[in-house]
């Protein structure tokens, strides 16, 4: 898949996510527990986080993930017990996550970080004149439940790790996160107009205000007017005018309320 379509896709998922957003407070609440495995991109200390390039089961697609370390994290490199310090770019990891919220929203808790590295392995850290990694004897652990139990991984080829040029530019990732931006944007605006028509044309056929697909396309209006204005675009007044917008002032800028349950 390009990375054009796979922008898009991934675009119109986080679209998707963020519409219905005011419609998912309670499943936003539900910690989902999960794992994943990738290779690590970046990790940020200072603000405990790190993340990781994972491949999509569906395509095969390659997606990059951020996740919260807390102090309960748990870290173990080749299944000693480490620090989240002693994890590398490019280490392989597999990581066992609580998962809360949707699309925009959606939150990665990291409970366990397990890498594997093969035999023979030097660290990075050295060319940038960082301290390598020290072998420290294994540490006694408390009890774990059975699901959080490591398992070694099969012994994995030596390879060497990727050098600097495996990164993309951060130009470039720069030019393509505000590229899938504006087409995130490009397409709130585009489901706002849709949803515009639809609801006049409900209200055209003699459809009240309650009705239930009104609702929900009154429901997508606000939340995609809401986005696009927090942002700074400029949107055109809702014809026929939602109910608050009829009680605002001439001149004043629409009020918008929250989507109705259900929406």
């Amino acid at each position: 898949m390009s990375v054009g379509r796979l922008s898009r896709v991934v675009g119109l998922t986080l679209v998707a996510a963020m519409l219905t957003a005011g419609c998912q407070n309670d499943a936003k609440s539900r910690k989902k527990p999960g794992s994943a495995k990738g290779f690590v991109t970046k990790t940020d200390l200072a603000n405990n986080k790190v993340s990781m390039k994972v491949k999509k089961e569906r395509d095969g697609s390659e997606i990059e993930i951020t996740g919260s370390l807390t102090p309960e994290t748990e870290v173990f490199i080749n299944g000693l017990k480490r620090t989240a310090a002693d994890v590398e770019i490019n280490d392989e990891i597999r990581v066992e996550y609580d998962r809360a919220g949707d699309g925009v929203e959606m939150q990665f808790t990291v409970l366990r970080v397990d890498v594997s590295r093969p035999e023979g392995w030097k660290s990075t850290k050295a060319a940038t004149g960082e301290p390598p990694l020290k072998i420290l004897p294994p540490q006694p652990e408390g009890p774990t439940k059975a699901d959080r139990t490591f398992i070694a991984p099969p012994e994995q080829p030596k390879l060497p790790p990727p050098g600097p040029a495996a990164q993309p530019p951060a130009a470039n990732q720069g030019a393509k996160a505000e590229d899938m931006t504006n087409q995130i944007y490009a397409e709130i605006r585009r489901r706002l107009d849709e949803s515009v028509t639809k609801r006049a044309d409900l209200l055209k056929q003699g459809k009240p205000v309650n009705d239930p697909a009104v609702q929900k396309e009154e429901g997508i209006i606000r939340k995609a007017r809401s986005l696009l204005m927090e942002r700074g675009e400029n949107v055109e007044p809702i014809v026929p005018p939602l109910a608050e917008d009829a009680a605002t002032p001439a001149g004043a800028a629409p009020t918008t309320q929250p989507a109705a349950a259900g929406s």
